[in-house]
């Protein structure tokens, strides 16, 4: 199954909590739950930016809640208002999470593999956040 926000595979089978919502453990948005109708909304509404816009606001999320819910309402309005931050911005989110993930002022930070680092700055891939590991370049 994959996640109806990014379309990342799910890794485990979705459980249901009610008819009307159900959660989605996804590793790109992390996890969420969703209404039975912001579930319907998002699968008729695909668009190139629709994923990398909501998983960012999602991961925004969760500095509030520890499971946000996708309420019909709410998707409406996250996709007519809510954007991809500009490289200025993906750069401060950046500097912010390094921050966060210090705890020591200059300490090593490990950046992580996988999706969370590129939804959390609100980048569309993780092309821009490719680095390069071992030797330096010449």
């Amino acid at each position: 199954m994959e996640c109806p926000v990014c379309g990342t595979d799910l890794p485990k089978q979705v459980p249901k909590y009610s008819p009307e919502i159900a959660e989605f453990p996804c590793t790109r948005c992390g996890p969420f739950e969703i209404e039975e109708l912001a579930f319907k909304l998002l699968t008729a509404k695909k668009n190139l930016y629709q994923g990398p816009i909501l998983s960012h606001a999602i991961r925004k999320m969760h500095r509030r809640n520890k499971r946000p819910l996708l309420t019909y309402a709410l998707v409406e309005r996250l996709l007519e208002e809510e954007h991809l931050p500009t490289a200025f911005e993906q750069s401060d989110l950046l500097l912010e999470w390094i921050g966060e993930q210090s705890h020591v002022v200059g300490a090593k930070v490990d950046i992580p593999g996988g999706y969370a680092l590129e939804t959390t700055i609100g980048a569309a891939d993780n092309r821009g956040l490719r680095h390069h590991q071992g030797k330096p370049r010449a």
